[in-house]
């Protein structure tokens, strides 16, 4: 196993590309059939993350777990926990039923999960799209990075604008995966083998350059024996909605009503001022269930985070309907001078 030493991987002009190298198109196929815990063949599995949250000087915050039970692609069940929130997922042939917490996961532990099961997207979706290939360094690691173009006019597949997936130099091993123009950054180590598919046991998240997250596999096995009362949902759960990821500017549109941030007075006293990023998640009736600080001056994150979560905004409809919304949200706090 090798671990990647940098902390993150900015990708720009200075990088040399290396399209001569291999087909990136080829490579990212490879790629997408040799990570994560999904495609032909797969047995049952189960898999349990520990899941933390850090501080800028990297002081543990938090603490969450996420656990999945796969047995086909429409026989799975996914629990969250953090905190206070606690839920179950169930998806079957009928859709997916939710247990406990009506709103949708965090975002980040969302995103972890997928980091585990899906990092990359199925061969038959990345077809329509092509790739720019650039060879880059992580550390002493050589990498390959894929970053997606547009997707084939008339596809009616999204952009995925900004995705860029590093691999092993040599290798269709996923080590990197930049998301959103690189602000969402998933660095996986410690690369083990589970039927034949690369997974990491560890997975660091960063956002805008900063280490928020830590995700630690404890168990990954096959299930021998499927019992089918674990993937039954259970009497009172309710369909789950669909989730989408919009861009801060699009949200500020449909926001209906703010308050703006109490100003800590110590902050204030200090003269501290400045914008504060944090990562929202919106649910169909348009009230922010989690907004999580991850770029500011610490002492104003918690006010901005108080302040966004009373917020409320007009419910975003995907062909008519309402569905959940992940987004970035801006505060500023600012000093009469």
């Amino acid at each position: 196993m090798r671990c990647l030493a940098l902390a993150a991987v900015c990708l720009g002009a200075t990088l040399g590309h290396g399209q001569d190298a291999a087909d990136p198109t080829k490579l990212m196929m490879q790629a997408a059939k040799s990570n994560g815990l999904l495609g032909d063949g797969m047995q049952p599995w189960h898999l349990k993350v520990n899941y933390k949250e850090i501080d800028a000087q990297g002081n543990v915050t938090g603490n969450g777990l996420i656990e999945e039970l796969w047995a086909a692609p429409n026989k799975s069940r996914i629990s969250y926990q953090r905190g206070g929130y606690s839920q179950t997922t169930y998806w079957t042939e009928r859709g997916g039923f939710r247990v406990g917490d009506k709103d949708g996961p965090p975002y980040f532990l969302s995103a972890v999960l997928e980091q585990f099961v899906e990092p990359i997207p199925q061969s038959s979706y990345l077809e329509h799209y092509g790739f720019d290939l650039r060879e880059q360094t992580g550390g002493s690691l050589p990498l390959a990075c894929l970053s997606l173009k547009p997707a084939q006019a008339g596809s009616g597949f999204p952009g995925l604008i900004g995705h860029t997936y590093c691999l092993e130099g040599g290798t269709p091993t996923l080590r990197i995966s930049l998301l959103a123009q690189g602000g969402n950054q998933f660095l996986r180590n410690g690369i083990t083998t589970f039927e034949g598919r690369s997974v990491p046991t560890d997975i660091k998240v960063m956002f805008s350059g900063r280490p928020i997250a830590l995700a630690h596999v404890e168990t990954i096995e096959a299930l021998k024996t499927i019992e089918e009362t674990e993937f039954s949902a259970p009497p009172g759960a309710i369909p789950v909605p669909r989730r989408v990821t919009i861009a801060g500017a699009v949200a500020q549109g449909m926001r209906i009503k703010s308050y703006p941030p109490e100003y800590p007075a110590a902050a204030k006293a200090a003269g501290v001022e400045g914008l504060v990023v944090l990562r929202a998640l919106i649910n169909t009736t348009g009230r922010v269930v989690d907004a999580k600080p991850v770029v500011g001056p610490p002492e104003l994150r918690k006010a901005a985070s108080d302040a966004v979560m009373k917020w409320t905004y007009r419910p975003y409809l995907l062909s008519g309907d309402p569905v959940e919304i992940d987004t970035t949200i801006n505060v500023i706090f600012q000093l009469a001078h």
